[in-house]
């Protein structure tokens, strides 16, 4: 222990030792540098708009819905697609991150592969449910899916779109048409 306490002041006197060499260092490097900071970009004026509360809707106010849900149901002749009905693995991916990457085919039945975004590979045949807007398969072939998707207007009603999903090469990452 003795020998410790001795030999303590002779290792915080290495921390004291002269600097005048850095201090030089520093104070030259301090002259020498140029420092280049750009000038701040000149901050545009500001422009006030005066808000006419007649002439726009009130942004205070939430919007009152142009058509309700039971004003869809009670319109006889739109299409609607079946709320009550289980919906499919497929239905929770929009149609433009699904690939088809081949097709098999037993008797006169024909399954599409169709392949997620997180690289699952379904069977799917025509009648099964496909994408976010209640598309149905409506024909299955070698080339593509063909899918019937029902789509909601500015009336209430659901209008039908016609949409495809075409085979991709195994090289391809997908597109959609």
């Amino acid at each position: 222990m003795k020998k410790i306490l001795c030999l303590l002041p002779i290792m915080i006197s290495g921390c004291f030792s002269d600097t005048t060499d850095i201090r030089l260092f520093i104070d030259n490097t301090k002259k020498n540098t140029i420092s280049s900071i750009e000038p701040m970009a000149k901050v545009p004026e500001f422009k006030h708009i005066e808000y006419m509360v007649n002439s726009k809707s009130n942004p205070f106010v939430l919007p009152t819905p142009k058509f309700s849900k039971t004003n869809t149901q009670q319109n006889k002749n739109c299409v609607n697609p079946d709320e009550g009905r289980e919906k499919e693995v497929l239905e929770k991916y929009a149609l433009d991150t699904l690939h088809m990457r081949g097709t098999l085919g037993i008797l006169d039945v024909s399954w599409a592969l169709i392949e997620t975004p997180d690289n699952t590979v379904h069977r799917i045949k025509k009648g099964n449910f496909i994408g976010l807007n209640h598309g149905q398969i409506t024909k299955v072939n070698d080339k593509s899916i063909n899918i019937l998707e029902l789509v909601p207007d500015a009336t209430g009603c659901w209008v039908q779109r016609e949409s495809t999903v075409d085979i991709m090469d195994a090289s391809s990452t997908g597109a959609r048409n």
